[in-house]
């Protein structure tokens, strides 16, 4: 990590990852842990259709011109960062295969379904009131359900 070959490491995903780096003192003292915070709408809608066009325009695909695809987008990604940046190449992907020239809801809520799975109802991407939809729940539901099985 010194000289002029050095290479800098950023790791990025889960909260478990946070308490395997901090299990070794060595490791603890190299690594600097950022826990950026949720991204938010009002602050950072602008900012993720900015990296949304800027991603289509490197790209052969246009981007979707609607105006809910980025509280879509965070809402999918659990308003996470690295979530949100890897839904709108997924998007983008999707887009790509079918052949077609820009990025519509219904390449992201193919995106969507392949990451998620589920229901047609609780895709954020194919519902008017995706407002509503909390991507966890079923999770928590089954964890609830084990746990009341014990």
């Amino acid at each position: 990590m010194q000289g002029p070959n050095s290479v800098i490491v950023i790791m990025s995903g889960t909260q478990d990852l946070e308490v395997l780096l901090s299990q070794d003192d060595q490791v603890r003292r190299r690594f600097s842990i950022i826990k950026p915070e949720p991204l938010d709408l009002e602050r950072d809608g602008a900012w993720i259709m900015g990296v949304f066009e800027e991603m289509c325009k490197r790209s052969p695909v246009k981007p979707l011109d609607d105006p809910s695809i980025a509280s879509r987008v965070l809402l999918a990604s659990r308003y996470r960062l690295g979530h949100a940046i890897e839904m709108l190449e997924n998007g983008i992907e999707r887009a790509l295969w079918d052949g077609a020239e820009s990025v519509d809801l219904h390449h992201f809520a193919d995106a969507w379904s392949m990451q998620e799975g589920g229901d047609t109802e609780d895709n954020p991407f194919l519902v008017d009131d995706w407002v509503r939809i909390d991507p966890d729940k079923k999770m928590r539901d089954a964890w609830e359900k084990r746990r009341k099985a014990r």
